[in-house]
């Protein structure tokens, strides 16, 4: 609900502030005092009005501060979307003179559709003719479901499970690769990828042994004249490294006896067995590196095909042979495709069935609420003095969904003989507040927006329909906020706060202020508004009557 509205230089108000409370509260005051203008404040703040023709004369700027506590579940799941965690909720706008609007929410800058996008959940108002949500079509079908209850509810959880499994089956379908020549032309293109791949006959192992064999082909010359300038200095020279430790062990034999030279001896034998052992490799070595220019050639291509299969299947080798075995799946699915299509067709049709007659259900019940709602709404605008409305939810049928079948609109005629039509651009202002009244009487119960606006709701209204309408305002303010601007006495004597909204002159301004009111204050006004600014002893008595009813 709305707690505080602060408003500063808009328009007549040059700064105000009004704590509102729970229950009906009623805005009173002379024709021109500024009323609206607080309507205007609560509009401006929550993004409906741009209109910088309501900066106050004088000011470079006029700002409205709104706090609403006891947030519905829809307001913070709005707020939680946004990443706001909070229990009371500050709306900060400001309008410069150069047509520059900020938005700011428990002081963090937001962008303007944020703010609007609250708006819809925080306050449902009628202002100069504005359409409430309640009249918009777009939410016609989910107030009928809300009405319904859990009875709707869990037909639409059906509803959307097998929406799911419908998807479900058609993702299955078009993973087999769609219809039948799509999948003889995917068969045949992963059948040439196998095929290629299968072909080539890859080892995981072989690109670097191919890269190894490449380097050494590439550098036979140089590697044989090393390797053999080395097998000389090894072995096969008179003062080859092999020779010379033979000569060495040869001499140290002779002191044998000597543990430490044994010890160097029994080493350097070791040494020249490693060393025999590396001139033979290095003999081999030189034995292979011949160059062979058809090798390389061949080795050359196949480091090529291989490089390509990594380009178009993976990264690597191991990769490139994974997917060869993925295609070897699709092309069993595809071949099995038949059978699976046949078998999830058969499914699909089952569930539109299924659909069609879930959804059918569904429609029938909301029919059989339209109808009850239909009663109701006729019944509370006789009550309101409109005895020749036409209220009918019109229901069109469009493709299953998972919200159904149906497409619905509120539709009303408020003559006899008139077509029905499109209710929020049917009615006029006056209609349209009576119409919302009634709608709010019968929906009040399972609507979440918490504050409601009434202007002028009572426009043209008197007698007994007059304390008709006051009853309904009564009725819905016990379950939410009702803030009313009226001049008529049956519903002021009804409410529950009271605001005084005056417009007078300080040196040469003209300003409009609004204070709430004691009960004392309130009866003189109730008593103003039945018999004028002239206030009698039986029009105070009057007043007095009427407030002891509530």
């Amino acid at each position: 609900m709305l707690d505080c509205l602060s408003i500063k230089n808009l328009a007549l108000i040059k700064e105000e502030k009004i704590e509102f409370k729970e229950g009906l509260n009623v805005l009173l005051g002379e024709t021109g005092s500024g009323k609206s203008l607080i309507f205007d404040a609560i509009g401006f703040v929550l993004g409906q009005n741009n209109d910088k023709s309501l900066i106050r004369s004088g000011a470079d700027q006029m700002k409205v501060d709104a706090i609403f506590s006891n947030l519905s579940k829809t307001t913070k799941a709005v707020l939680e979307s946004y990443d706001i965690d909070c229990d009371e909720l500050m709306i900060t706008r400001t309008l410069t003179k150069e047509g520059k609007s900020s938005f700011r929410i428990n002081g963090e800058s937001v962008v303007a559709a944020m703010v609007k996008n609250l708006a819809k959940t925080l306050i449902d108002s009628l202002v100069q003719h504005e359409s409430m949500e309640l009249l918009k079509s777009k939410n016609h079908l989910n107030m009928i479901d809300k009405f319904g209850g859990e009875p709707v509810l869990e037909i639409k959880n059906e509803l959307q499970n097998l929406i799911a499994e419908k998807r479900e089956i058609e993702k299955n379908i078009k993973s087999l690769g769609g219809d039948p020549a799509e999948r003889e032309r995917n068969r045949d293109i992963f059948s040439f990828q196998l095929q290629e791949i299968e072909k080539a006959d890859l080892k995981p192992e072989e690109e670097d042994e191919i890269k190894d064999r490449l380097n050494i082909l590439s550098n036979a010359e140089r590697i044989y004249e090393a390797v053999s300038v080395a097998d000389n200095n090894l072995s096969n020279s008179s003062l080859s490294a092999l020779n010379q430790i033979n000569e060495v062990i040869s001499n140290l034999n002779s002191l044998d006896s000597i543990d430490s030279i044994k010890d160097c001896n029994d080493r350097l034998v070791s040494l020249r067995y490693e060393l025999e052992d590396i001139a033979e490799t290095l003999v081999d070595m030189r034995r292979s590196v011949n160059y062979d220019e058809i090798e390389y050639n061949k080795l050359d291509a196949r480091l090529d095909l291989i490089k390509s299969l990594k380009k178009k299947y993976g990264g690597s080798i191991e990769k490139v042979l994974e997917y060869a075995n993925e295609l070897k799946n699709k092309i069993d699915e595809i071949e099995n495709s038949e059978e699976l299509i046949d078998k999830y067709t058969k499914d699909l049709s089952i569930i539109d069935k299924k659909l069609q007659d879930v959804a059918l259900k569904l429609s029938t019940l909301r029919k059989k609420l339209a109808n009850e709602i239909e009663n109701k709404v006729v019944k509370e605008l006789i009550d309101l003095g409109m005895k020749n409305t036409k209220f009918k939810v019109d229901f069109k049928e469009k493709e299953v969904a998972s919200d159904g079948m149906d497409v619905v609109e509120f539709t009303f005629s408020a003559n006899k003989g008139q077509e029905l039509k499109n209710l929020a651009k049917t009615a006029s202002g006056g209609e349209t507040s009576r119409i919302m009244l009634a709608l709010k009487n019968i929906f009040c119960d399972i609507d979440d927006i918490d504050c409601l606006l009434f202007d002028e709701v009572d426009s043209g209204i008197s007698g007994e329909i007059g304390n008709m309408v006051a009853k309904k305002l009564v009725s819905i303010s016990k379950n939410a906020q009702v803030i009313c601007i009226t001049h008529l006495p049956q519903v002021a004597a009804l409410a529950d706060n009271f605001y005084l909204v005056k417009k007078s002159v300080v040196g040469e301004e003209t300003i409009s202020s609004a204070e709430e009111i004691s009960e004392n204050a309130a009866i003189m006004e109730i008593a103003r508004l039945i018999g004028g600014n002239n206030i009698t002893d039986i029009a105070k008595s009057h007043a007095i009557e009427m407030r002891s009813r509530k």
